[in-house]
């Protein structure tokens, strides 16, 4: 154990590093737990810094919704301790219907009079589940394109493995234009979403909250071969690290 917080058997060598993919799925379940508060507070202090990189002071990364997400937390081994290196999360339309909250991508169409795109969304939706995944945050520390360039499809390929574990055959996302984040998902299966009403594919937009980045609306419901091949490259990293503060709340009922 180190720290005796985290079992050194979950690390997996890649390119020479030693890397951990750990998950805390709801904290609101699990607060008061020794590494659940270790780990939570951590990640809400390596999200503020990442942030801090590319927006303003008072840009927050955090809200309600990381009480109730999924956050998938890739820590790298160093030396006889461990630094977290990326991060991001996931949340449900269900999990936000038990604790009677709007999905994050539902209230940013609210605050940004986006009526178009909330429709279109609830079209490609069709009441089935629906899985948002926002806040990729990767280390300012790390400048090397090639590590940058590991951690993106290490990203990827427990993002593939988490929805397919979970039985999540839909999800969204914003792609970011600036960081080009948008072209990096269209390789592996997402699309903009199209408006059949108008027969058009909804336009970039301005995220008021995120100091006016412009960003797409992406959906997905089938992976490209390119990411399903990232998930069977790099499974065992997820199948090691995927239940380390597992709670399941999808048998949850809404009162």
């Amino acid at each position: 154990m180190i720290n005796n917080l985290i079992d050194e058997s979950i690390f997996v060598n890649i390119n020479e590093k030693k890397v951990a993919y750990i998950t805390i799925n709801h904290p609101y379940s699990s607060l008061g737990e020794k590494r659940v508060n270790y780990f939570f507070s951590a990640l809400m202090a390596f999200k503020r810094d990442g942030y801090l990189k590319h927006f303003p002071y008072g840009t927050l990364p955090f809200d309600v919704s990381d009480f109730i997400s999924t956050h998938h937390i890739f820590i790298e081994k160093r030396h006889n301790d461990f630094k977290i290196i990326m991060s991001y999360k996931t949340i449900s339309n269900k999990v936000c219907d038990i604790h009677r909250v709007l999905l994050p991508i539902t209230e940013i169409f609210l605050k940004n009079d986006l009526a178009e795109h909330r429709l279109a969304l609830d079209n490609f939706t069709k009441k089935d589940e629906i899985s948002y995944g926002f806040g990729w945050t990767i280390s300012p520390e790390i400048s090397c394109i090639n590590t940058r360039k590991l951690l993106k499809e290490l990203f990827l390929s427990t993002l593939f493995n988490y929805y397919r574990y979970k039985g999540i055959q839909k999800s969204t996302c914003l792609g970011v234009l600036t960081s080009r984040t948008d072209q990096f998902f269209l390789n592996f299966g997402y699309q903009p979403l199209f408006n059949e009403t108008t027969k058009e594919y909804l336009k970039s937009f301005s995220v008021k909250e995120f100091n006016d980045i412009e960003a797409k609306l992406l959906v997905c419901d089938n992976f490209s071969l390119q990411a399903r091949q990232l998930g069977k490259k790099y499974y065992d990293l997820f199948k090691k690290g995927y239940d380390f503060l597992e709670h399941d709340v999808s048998r949850k009922k809404v009162a």
